[in-house]
C-alpha cells in the first residue's frame, strides 16, 4: 500500500462522506541511515564491479577521493573496470526504519488529525465490524 494511502472500508461513498485510517511513518522522523554491515549489502560481503568511461569524473574521484580499496582494469573501448574488495563501504545509500512508532492519522471527509493509537485502532475495529455487519 502506498505511503499516502487511508484504509476506506466504504469505498462506493463519496470522499465527502467517507473516513479512512493510516499509520503514517514519514522517511524524514522515521528512517535512519545505515551503514552497509548493519543493512547487510551484498556489496559489502561480496564487493562490486563498477564500469565508468575512463576520463569520467567518477573515475577521477574514485581514484583520487573515494578512500576505498580497489583494483583497476583498462578494457579496449577506453572504459575503466574498477573491482572493490569486500568489507568496505559501497557508494549507496541505506536507509532502515527506526524505532519510533507510526503516527495515527484519522481522517473524517477532508479533515485529518493525528489521534491516540488506542482511539484510533477502537474506531477502525468498530467501522470494520459496522461495514461487514451492513455488508454481510
Amino acid at each position: 500500500m502506498p505511503n499516502n494511502a487511508f484504509i476506506l472500508p466504504y469505498r462506493d461513498v463519496p470522499v465527502a462522506g467517507s473516513q479512512g485510517w493510516k499509520l503514517a511513518a514519514p522517511s524524514a522522523t522515521h528512517m535512519k541511515d545505515v551503514g552497509c554491515q548493519e543493512f547487510r549489502c551484498p556489496s559489502h560481503t561480496n564487493g562490486w564491479i563498477t564500469v565508468l568511461p575512463m576520463n569520467s569524473a567518477h573515475a577521477n574521484y574514485i581514484r583520487r577521493s573515494s578512500g576505498r580499496r580497489f583494483r583497476e582494469e583498462q578494457t579496449s573501448d577506453n572504459l575503466s573496470r574498477f573491482i572493490f574488495e569486500p568489507g568496505q563501504e559501497c557508494f549507496e545509500r541505506h536507509m532502515q526504519r527506526n524505532d519510533r512508532d507510526a503516527i495515527p492519522i484519522r481522517r473524517i471527509a477532508h479533515e485529518r488529525k493525528v489521534v491516540e493509537y488506542d482511539h484510533w485502532l477502537w474506531d477502525f475495529h468498530e467501522e470494520t465490524y459496522k461495514f461487514k455487519r451492513e455488508r454481510g
